[in-house]
């Protein structure tokens, strides 16, 4: 069944067919319910594990992860019992959802319309009461629905489709009003396509910068000229593009560009810089964050006027304004360097989402005290304990002091790793 399809047109019920039950599908139900089991006997272990002492862990430590155990075994019971109890209950004139502990009950002639929230995994259906005050009827969309359900939606707006009209009325009004009719659809499918190939390509540079960044600076440069073009075209285009990819806002989306190269950005400063006060980088990213926060704004007027979409454009101009200030200051340095020599004392491997190599060095130069640094894994696997390496220390081209460690032999070669 295709909800997003559902006519508005109303049509007529067959009262003997209601009232009806629908209640999640077996495969859903035997996921969930065996996940939701697996989840509560693991962490009721460890409520057993952490409470008991049996983890060698000092009191206050062992108290807050019993506490997260008990919180994860709430979960995992909550979970196996809401797929097991709840079900939704259709008459011909009203809805009402029953879960574990909470009832909703709504008359559909109450109901303004329906909406379906997508997720990565399940997506969620809401039903929207004309009372904006009144509680919405939701549900996960593994509840096994039928054709009495949709023909029960009928005289319901889709307010997705709904949403998604008005929008695209309003972006149709912001065009040139003087141009014909057929002018501004072409404009308007040339802005769709642009929008399409500059996403496409921002992937690919960021693909780019993330798995084979060479050569680095052009790389660099590359990303981040991508959001001021990206903010740039919707100044032009005045509030033509968006930022935030509303799901039925119908204007096309620049989201990508302005968001990816940013954090891409950051990942690589993180990954292959080092700085000797990272302090020093803070008043520089805020003035490019308030720099890119307004600028974003004024070019989608709607950015911001949500509260999470203005934190959203916050930490994306906060990644971007931290990548390009630490790209700034290292690789458009050409003074040369004061180098020291250090002992390695020590050497790990941190792994997670991603490997990084630290190595541990002796004091050295103003760095009083010993310190680990994150190296390239070449460096990392062709030294050991005790040995000397050289830290290069550079002003910075923002008076940012950064520094490389390096093979004493090599110290002259210092494009970024």
């Amino acid at each position: 069944m295709s909800l997003s399809q559902v006519s508005p047109d109303p049509g007529m019920l067959d009262p003997s067919q209601f009232p009806r039950t629908y209640q999640s599908s077996w495969g859903y139900r035997l996921a969930f319910v065996s996940l939701g089991i697996f989840l509560a006997a693991g962490s009721g272990l460890g409520v057993w594990y952490f409470a008991t002492s049996r983890g060698g862990t000092a009191p206050r430590a062992s108290i807050l992860l019993t506490l997260l155990c008990f919180c994860f075994f709430l979960l995992g019971a909550y979970l196996a019992l809401a797929m097991l109890k709840s079900k939704l209950i259709l008459t011909a004139d009203a809805i009402e959802l029953r879960e574990p502990f909470v009832t909703k009950h709504l008359l559909r002639s109450q109901l303004a319309g329906w909406r379906i929230i997508p997720t990565q995994y399940i997506s969620t259906f809401v039903l929207v009461p004309r009372d904006p005050h009144a509680n919405k009827v939701k549900f996960p969309l593994t509840f096994k629905l039928d054709g009495q359900f949709e023909a029960w939606l009928e005289p319901l707006i889709n307010l997705d489709a709904q949403d998604r009209s008005e929008s695209l009325t309003q972006l149709v009004a912001q065009l040139d009003p003087n141009l014909p009719e057929e002018q501004r659809e072409v404009r308007l499918l040339n802005a769709y396509r642009f929008s399409k190939y500059f996403t496409w390509a921002t992937w690919l540079a960021s693909a780019w910068g993330w798995f084979y960044p060479r050569p680095y600076s052009l790389l660099i440069l590359f990303l981040a000229a991508i959001p001021p073009i990206a903010i740039y075209l919707g100044l032009r285009s005045k509030g033509v593009y968006q930022y935030d990819g509303g799901r039925n806002d119908a204007r096309p989306s620049l989201a990508v560009p302005v968001i990816l190269p940013g954090l891409t950005l950051a990942i690589r400063a993180i990954n292959d810089l080092s700085f000797l006060h990272w302090q020093q980088l803070l008043s520089p990213i805020f003035v490019v964050t308030l720099a890119m926060t307004a600028l974003i704004a004024a070019a989608d007027p709607k950015t911001g006027k949500q509260r999470w979409s203005y934190l959203a454009t916050l930490f994306i101009a906060v990644a971007y304004g931290g990548g390009v200030t630490a790209m700034t200051d290292t690789l458009l340095d050409r003074s040369l360097p004061r180098v020291f020599q250090t002992e390695v004392l020590n050497k790990r491997i941190s792994s997670g989402r991603s490997t990084t190599w630290y190595l541990r060095l002796a004091p050295w130069g103003p760095q009083a005290q010993p310190a680990e640094v994150s190296v390239h894994s070449s460096l990392y696997n062709s030294v050991q304990p005790g040995q000397i390496v050289c830290v290069s220390l550079y002003p910075g081209t923002l008076k940012i002091l950064w520094f490389r460690v390096a093979h004493c032999v090599n110290e002259l070669s210092i494009p970024p790793h």
